[in-house]
């Protein structure tokens, strides 16, 4: 996946990108991409966004199955960076070596909207989600405001906060 292709595709849709480190990953399914299921269409029905695209330095392959695996089919695109193309293109990686992954994608979400970044939110540290979760996106967008949502209740979503979901 390159910049290009990627350029192309979210010129004109409101796009929310998230960036996770791996698919099959705890962090990554049960703290990250999981809070965004259920806000997903919510996104979309205030057309807050036109599609959301899930991104990792993986194979296409491992992030469909992942992708399926965790009910997003049909709600998140699931776009393979297998050599990190995309990740380096943007300067959001993680070099997991010690860890065992080497070189993957930063953990973030990427709002874009006409082309432009409109907000960005970069995890310091890729083995936790802190800023680059649901919660935050929906609070930014204002979507919280304006169908009179709690943070606490969206959707199915459980009745806590999702910054604290572990």
């Amino acid at each position: 996946m390159s910049r290009e292709t990627v350029d192309k595709i979210v010129a004109d849709k409101p796009t929310l990108i998230i960036g996770v480190v791996g698919a099959f990953t705890p962090i990554c399914t049960d703290s990250h991409i999981n809070e965004y299921l259920p806000v997903v269409p919510i996104l979309k029905k205030t057309r807050a966004i036109e599609q959301c695209i899930c991104t990792a330095v993986v194979d296409p392959f491992v992030l469909s199955a992942w992708t399926s695996s965790i009910g997003g089919d049909g709600l998140i695109d699931a776009w393979a960076d297998p050599f990190g193309e995309f990740a380096k293109s943007i300067g959001i990686t993680a070099d997991l070596t010690a860890l065992g992954l080497g070189l993957r994608s930063g953990r973030y979400s990427m709002l874009i909207v006409g082309g432009e970044v409109q907000k960005l939110n970069i995890e310091e540290d890729p083995t936790i989600v802190t800023v680059s979760g649901a919660n935050l996106i929906m609070e930014q967008l204002g979507v919280y405001q304006r169908l009179s949502l709690t943070p606490f209740l969206v959707g199915s979503l459980p009745a806590q906060p999702l910054s604290t979901r572990h």
